[in-house]
C-alpha cells in the first residue's frame, strides 16, 4: 500500500499530485538553470529571478521539499531587499534546488 492509499486518499487525486509534482520537478531544473545564469547579474535579472524564486517558494512545500521553500522565501526576501547577501542566498537556493532534483531522482 502506498502513501497516498494508505492516507486515504482517492487513487485518482494521489495520480493527479504525483503528476504535478512530477511537472514541477522538471520545471525546477530549468528554472534552476536559469537561476545559474542570472546569478552573475542578480540586479540587471531581478525582475526575472524574484518572480520565479517566489514561485518556487509557494509550490516547493505543497510538493514535499519543505527546506527548498523555505530556502527560496529567504532568496526572495534578499532580492526584494537588494540586500547583500542576495548573491549568497541564490548560490544556497541553486544548491538546494540540485538536492530536491537529486533526491526526486533517486
Amino acid at each position: 500500500m502506498n502513501d497516498a492509499a494508505a492516507a486515504g486518499v482517492p487513487a485518482d487525486v494521489a495520480a493527479a499530485v504525483a503528476r504535478l509534482r512530477a511537472r514541477f520537478l522538471e520545471r525546477a531544473a530549468g528554472e534552476r538553470d536559469d537561476l545559474q545564469r542570472w546569478s552573475a547579474d542578480l540586479d540587471g535579472s531581478r525582475g526575472l529571478a524574484r518572480p520565479l524564486v517566489h514561485r518556487i517558494a509557494g509550490a516547493a512545500g505543497t510538493f514535499g521539499f519543505a527546506r527548498l521553500s523555505e530556502v527560496a522565501k529567504i532568496a526572495e526576501d534578499a532580492l526584494i531587499s537588494g540586500a547583500p547577501g542576495r548573491h549568497a542566498a541564490i548560490a544556497e537556493l541553486i544548491a538546494e534546488l540540485d538536492r530536491a532534483l537529486c533526491t526526486a531522482a533517486t
